[in-house]
């Protein structure tokens, strides 16, 4: 029934000669990387995403990012844009936080093409919950540009199951 009603909904945007919404979308001179479609991609999905440029530094974040930031008391620039994230990383392994210090120097091996991707996991305890999360970072697929995809995914209900 579901199936039905979805290809309903698609046949009435006028265009019935398409078979399915991928065919329409290349018909009508769309891509894969139009921003809409990446936006709702990335906003999409439960991990905390930001993507970085050579530099380290934010360049965008998802929804996901956003709505935790504001969970946790930030206030402004919840979307972190123009934050230099591996800085930020590099300051938290100053204070014995060897984590952070890992993270950032995977990140930079992402980065620098040593490593075709990273995953580690950390604990982020709030004053009122124990917290466990993991982060990824892939580079960026595109050749003219050297950027890394950083994830943050939370894996506090598969730790306490443990």
């Amino acid at each position: 029934m579901l199936c039905k009603i979805v290809t309903i909904e698609l046949d009435t945007i006028g265009d019935d000669q398409y078979k399915n919404d991928s065919e329409y979308y290349h018909k009508k001179g769309g891509n894969m990387l139009d921003h809409n479609l990446y936006r709702s991609v990335i906003d999409s999905m439960s991990a905390h995403v930001a993507i970085l440029d050579g530099l380290g530094v934010i360049i965008e974040t998802n929804h996901a990012w956003q709505k935790f930031a504001m969970e946790n008391g930030m206030k402004e620039n919840i979307d972190s844009v123009g934050v230099d994230y591996l800085s930020i990383c590099e300051a938290a392994g100053e204070q014995d936080e060897d984590d952070a210090k890992r993270v950032a120097q995977g990140i930079r091996k992402v980065l620098h093409g040593d490593l075709p991707g990273f995953l580690t996991h950390y604990p982020c305890h709030s004053p009122d919950r124990k917290r466990w999360f993991t982060v990824r970072a892939v580079p960026f697929r595109d050749e003219k540009m050297n950027m890394v995809i950083v994830t943050h995914e939370d894996l506090t209900p598969i730790i306490e199951i443990q």
